[in-house]
């Protein structure tokens, strides 16, 4: 089986830059979950949105879940802090985790 590889597709993502602040996930390890579990996986962007000295970077998720073969569409959004040197000092992801959990499961509503 070929192993997803984040960093050889669009976009880029920094080797030494993490998810959980608290957990210290590598944003690539967490990538390359995602790649695995959903290999048709499309991430859309829609819109990005003020919050004070943030920014929410909105987005929805659709694939299919490897494990099920069920599809899934979730949105959620990760609310960045922008560092001084114009990057993503900090992430932290929003989503209905319940729902998203439900879908692995159960698929899309009809």
């Amino acid at each position: 089986m070929v192993q997803p590889e984040p960093e050889k597709r669009g976009g880029v993502l920094r080797r030494e830059c993490f998810v959980d602040s608290e957990r210290r996930t590598p944003v690539l390890e967490i990538a390359r979950g995602f790649m695995h579990d959903f290999p048709d996986m499309i991430v859309t962007f829609d819109k990005l949105e003020p919050r004070g000295d943030r920014i929410a970077f909105h987005w929805t998720l659709t694939g299919t879940y490897a494990g099920t073969g069920n599809h899934v569409r979730i949105s959620g959004y990760e609310l960045w802090k922008i560092g001084n040197n114009g990057l993503i000092a900090e992430s932290k992801g929003h989503f209905d985790s319940s729902e998203y959990k439900r879908q692995l499961k159960h698929g899309l509503e009809p």
